[in-house]
């Protein structure tokens, strides 16, 4: 076991924390313009509150530190009783004989701060006065990132006692994090900007990127983490949770010509003020579904004591076919054979993509010379009441367990239903 030096620190100081910057851009010809930038950027305080929080409910001290009840009405320990016998919640929270049976989330004392490493080289070009063009590479190689993954475990699946194979046979696997995994994300990102005549303004982005990690999206293994042999964490090397290869953007703006002083100026002043000051507006998205990859269906089948056991895959194309509710083939996925890794790769499937549209009117009623006015709009959110399978609010979709009644099936959608929106505003 690694235990802190003489400073008695939990976590040892990093003192490399040279951050440099260098960028450049240079107008080639009228109306070309090229730049580029590369840097060095350190994550000083992602987690630390998180971090911090673990410490508490280790070994000796095994309770959390908690205010709340303060206001409870149960009356006070009696004469005699023991105030640290039990905790709130029943459990005994004097110290265990030994640290060594607790399962906690534990820190490597000499963990490091993540640094990123991020580069762009870009082209913008104007087209005559109101339109611009932009084409950019954008990439990142980020180094100490956080891996949460289970430790201690067997080192290799095999029948018979899990400690017999432990590097530390006295102590039960537990979580544990270091700062040795690593990403990767390269992006060609394009844009346009256009005023159409005075009364129409466009934009359009499209990115094309992939997004690499190794083994771990986030922090502490939480937010998506499949890691079946810590001993090898290049094995579980794949894209991102979060990567999304394919997303476009289009959006306008509408000035309708209707009104005072517009095309289409009515002569009657009441029905002036009702149809003009009106704009339609509306963004249009497009992205591709999110990763994820199937589980098996029975804990530690390969009996190492980690708590992520992949499926079987059995086929070349696992989807059902379509944007069906039975999303994956049943047949093409199962569980792993006993004292086995599963073959199938992190994150290697793909839910359908989703397309989206939302819409707005809004009306401006000037409260005269001065800047007053009264807003009015109306928005509609998911305006074709598009219905895209895949995972909503956080849940995994489809039902990726092997062995469940429901594998392979989408019980969500992607975004809600259509939504209708009023609001009044007032600016004085």
């Amino acid at each position: 076991m690694v235990t802190p030096k003489s400073n008695q620190s939990i976590i040892h100081n990093s003192y490399d924390n040279w951050q440099p910057r260098f960028g450049f851009s240079y107008q080639a010809v009228p109306g070309t313009v090229v730049r580029a930038g590369i840097g060095r950027f350190f994550d000083n305080w992602a987690a630390v509150q998180q971090l911090a929080t673990n410490y508490q409910g280790n070994w000796p001290d095994t309770t959390f530190l908690l205010a709340n009840n303060l206001n409870a009405t149960t009356p006070d320990p009696t004469t005699g009783q023991n105030p640290l016998a039990l905790g709130t919640s029943g459990a005994q929270i004097l110290p265990a004989a030994t640290p060594f049976n607790q399962v906690n989330w534990m820190i490597d004392p000499y963990y490091k701060n993540a640094y990123s490493i991020q580069y762009n080289f870009g082209i913008e070009q104007q087209v005559k006065n109101n339109t611009v063009l932009q084409a950019n590479y954008v990439g990142a190689h980020s180094l100490r990132t956080d891996s949460g993954s289970y430790r201690n475990t067997a080192l290799y699946p095999a029948p018979g006692p899990i400690a017999d194979r432990q590097p530390f046979s006295y102590i039960t696997p537990t979580y544990y994090d270091k700062s040795v995994a690593n990403s990767n994300y390269n992006a060609f990102q394009f844009q346009a900007r256009t005023i159409v005549g005075k009364k129409l303004t466009l934009l359009g982005s499209y990115t094309w990127s992939k997004t690499i990690t190794l083994g771990c999206d986030g922090f502490f293994g939480s937010e998506g983490c499949s890691v079946q042999n810590p001993y090898n964490l290049k094995a579980d090397r794949s894209v991102a949770g979060y990567d999304l290869p394919q997303n476009f953007s289009f959006s306008w703006v509408y000035q309708l010509p209707f009104g005072r002083g517009q095309h289409f100026d009515i002569s009657n002043s009441l029905l002036n003020e009702v149809a003009g000051g009106w704009s339609f507006q509306g963004i249009y998205t497009a992205h591709s579904g999110i990763v994820f990859n199937n589980n098996a269906g029975n804990d530690d089948l390969e009996n190492t004591g980690n708590v992520v056991e992949r499926a079987d895959r059995l086929c070349k194309n696992p989807y059902n076919g379509g944007r069906n509710v039975q999303y994956l083939n049943q047949t093409c996925f199962a569980n792993p054979a006993a004292y086995t890794y599963g073959s199938e790769p992190r994150n290697d499937l793909r839910t359908p993509h989703v397309t989206n549209t939302d819409l707005t009117l809004e009306k401006v009623f000037p409260l005269g010379k001065e800047q007053r006015s009264i807003i009015f709009r109306t928005d509609f959110f998911n305006a074709w009441n598009q219905a895209a399978f895949g995972p909503f609010q956080g849940s995994t979709q489809p039902d990726n367990t092997v062995t469940d009644a429901n594998f392979g099936l989408f019980t969500g959608t992607a975004q809600t239903e259509r939504e209708i929106q009023f609001a009044l505003k007032i600016t004085f």
